[in-house]
């Protein structure tokens, strides 16, 4: 959910960035990142993206929170890493919290750390998107004091759940990793839940 999309007429495809393909600053107010403070990537997810090109770690379960919901049966106790192995044998995919990391205290997309598309030069002009009521910091990547991914979650006021791993490697390690798979699977069968009450 990086870019706004819309359906063709007869529903056969997709158009993004409302079909502008250029590079440069007219590009961003296409995407979801900071442009729409109400549908910004930080206000939906709960996280905004720090850094690119970030080497593998695995997350670390903040003070407080191995008694979430979330995390029920997984076994990790406050301050216990997981998801630090990975499927991948590529450099940035070696853990849960890697390549691109998200976190919930970076104000959005921050302008030439992943690329032209995010952002204009002038972001003071740009309002920071408020995160959303009630999120919850589940878990945060360890990168030896760099940020990491924010593993983060929050009750929509819509009725859903929302879970963002705050990392495009996350997925490489859910393969692998009995905690992340027991994540997902509480979030999966919560938001089902949900659905039929």
């Amino acid at each position: 959910m990086f870019e706004k999309g819309n359906y063709y007429a007869d529903g056969t495809g997709m158009i993004f960035r409302n079909g502008d393909e250029s590079v440069g600053t007219h590009r961003f107010t296409n995407t979801l990142f900071r442009a729409d403070a109400l549908r910004s990537e930080r206000a939906l997810l709960g996280v905004a993206t720090r850094r690119c090109g970030v080497f593998g770690g695995p997350y670390r379960v903040e003070p407080g929170r191995s008694g979430d919901p979330l995390l029920t049966g997984t076994g990790l106790a406050d301050n216990q890493d997981f998801g630090a192995q990975s499927a991948s044998l590529t450099t940035f995919y070696t853990a849960a919290s890697g390549l691109e990391v998200d976190t919930d205290d970076s104000p959005a997309a921050v302008p030439g750390a992943c690329g032209d598309y995010l952002g204009p030069p002038a972001m003071a002009d740009i309002p920071v998107p408020a995160l959303p009521a009630g999120l919850r910091i589940l878990a945060r990547g360890q990168h030896g004091g760099d940020a990491g991914a924010t593993l983060v979650a929050y009750d929509h006021p819509g009725g859903g759940l929302v879970l963002s791993a705050g990392s495009i490697s996350f997925g490489s390690s859910l393969v692998v990793d009995a905690a992340l798979q027991r994540i997902v699977r509480n979030a999966l069968e919560e938001a089902a839940g949900r659905a039929t009450t």
